[in-house]
């Protein structure tokens, strides 16, 4: 009985961290959902949120350092640099040149786990779409 109880009390605070406006629909892998809800969503691209309860759902960006390529051997490196740089691969004289990646948008979602401690994380691709 206390466990029934508990996933009640989980449900409200699901109920109450789900954007308030726009429609999501979702599978095991994607969440398909209109620019409202997409907007509506928090943003934690570096971190994850607190408030650990089933059913609570953000967005995170996961093109969030800087991508780098090199003008001879156009091999390609993510991380913090400087542009014109010189290329890290031996034997290379090339330099680097920083080049735009859009974000790449991915759903994170608590759910249960059958313990009263943990949560898991379910991660689903994010396509904003009219719906």
């Amino acid at each position: 009985m206390a466990k029934v109880e508990w996933l009640a009390e989980q449900d409200r605070w699901a109920a109450m961290s789900l954007p308030k406006r726009g429609t999501c629909i979702v599978d095991d892998e994607t969440a398909v959902m209109d620019k409202e809800y997409f907007e509506a969503l928090g943003e934690y691209s570096c971190s994850l949120p607190t408030g650990t309860y089933v059913g609570k759902r953000w967005k995170r960006n996961t093109v969030n350092t800087p991508r780098w390529k090199c003008s001879d051997c156009a091999t390609m490196y993510a991380g913090w640099g400087t542009a014109d740089q010189p290329c890290p691969d031996s034997g290379c004289d090339g330099k680097l040149k920083f080049i735009e990646v859009p974000p790449d948008w991915l759903m994170g979602e608590f759910y249960d786990v059958g313990s009263r401690e943990k949560v898991g994380i379910r991660w689903r691709k994010i396509f904003v779409e009219h719906i």
